[in-house]
């Protein structure tokens, strides 16, 4: 039996969603790593790698992939999540992304978009952001 493409690439799909679920990211992280590859311009494989890098704490790698994303998909609230958690996690770890500002800068406008977007978590992307833009 031959599978087009597109549902060879849900098969990758679904076996790194499960991996994420059974607390194995980095596993889900070879398994997309390698589904990005085949499929680059499949947007929601890379959505899921960006997620499963957020999941090891892999913040400069999850935003990496989900910036992009961003860029085709600038209302999608929970791409927009894991952007804003990439910057959070890595702020409260004491590290930066790319520049302080830089970071401040990208928090702020993912924030507004989140907002926009209408995300059900806005209590805690202000408690993120406010976090981001303490940090001297």
């Amino acid at each position: 039996m031959l599978f087009r493409s597109s549902q060879l690439s849900t098969h990758y799909s679904l076996l790194a969603d499960e991996l994420v679920r059974a607390g194995e990211p980095d596993q889900a992280v070879v398994v997309l790593r390698r589904a990005v590859t085949i499929w680059p311009e499949d947007d929601l494989l890379r959505r899921r790698l960006a997620l499963a890098h957020a999941a090891q704490g892999q913040f400069q790698q999850a935003l990496v992939q989900i910036e992009p994303y961003l860029e085709r998909h600038q209302n999608d609230h929970q791409a927009l999540l894991i952007a804003l958690h990439a910057i959070y996690g890595a702020h409260a770890g004491g590290q930066t992304l790319t520049t302080p500002e830089g970071d401040l800068e990208r928090m702020t406008a993912y924030a507004r978009s989140y907002a926009a977007a209408a995300g059900p978590h806005g209590a805690i992307v202000a408690d993120w952001t406010s976090t981001v833009t303490a940090v001297p």
